[in-house]
């Protein structure tokens, strides 16, 4: 599916991502992380693999993943345009794992 949040872990901190934001647990709160930093950074992890490894987050904030594509900055765009590239280099079954046809 297209745009779904995805889980995963960087610095073993939890982080929740899409094809738009990321949000990672920083101090028992969730914050904002940089696109590109969990795209390249972070190791990508089942709902049920996250779940084990992470069972007591607190609740996203209201604000998350409720960013409109319009909304997004230009070097979320910019670097967007280089995860695609990234992307299209995996391996297949990475890509199956992304959800990539």
């Amino acid at each position: 599916m297209k745009n779904e949040i995805r889980y995963a872990t960087l610095e073993r901190r939890p982080v929740r991502l899409n094809d738009h934001e990321a949000w990672w647990v920083i101090n028992g709160a969730w914050k904002p992380l940089h696109l590109a930093e969990a795209v390249f950074g972070a190791s990508l992890l089942t709902q049920e693999h996250f779940e084990k490894s992470f069972p007591n987050l607190p609740q996203l904030p209201s604000t998350a993943f409720q960013t409109d594509v319009v909304d997004v900055p230009a070097y979320v765009l910019a670097a967007r345009g280089v995860y695609t590239t990234a992307r299209a280099a995996l391996s297949p079954e990475w890509r199956a794992v992304l959800g990539d046809q």
